[in-house]
């Protein structure tokens, strides 16, 4: 079983790469589920480089059936 927090879906910090669509395609062999907790359209934060859009969350991945 792997828990991950923090997986960008569309987010400007990971400049819009879906982290749970690439983790998906190299975990083939697990089922996985996800669940958003953070999703803003602008985080003005930090001054230096502001981090954008963020929509993010909590994946699964198990070999057992979700």
């Amino acid at each position: 079983m792997i828990l991950i927090q923090e997986i960008d879906v569309h987010s400007s910090r990971s400049n819009r790469v879906n982290e749970l669509d690439y983790l998906a395609k190299h975990l083939s062999d697990f089922s996985d589920t996800f669940a958003v907790n953070y999703k803003v359209p602008w985080v003005p934060v930090p001054l230096t480089h502001r981090m954008g859009a963020v929509r993010c969350g909590l994946a699964t991945f198990s070999k057992f059936n979700l």
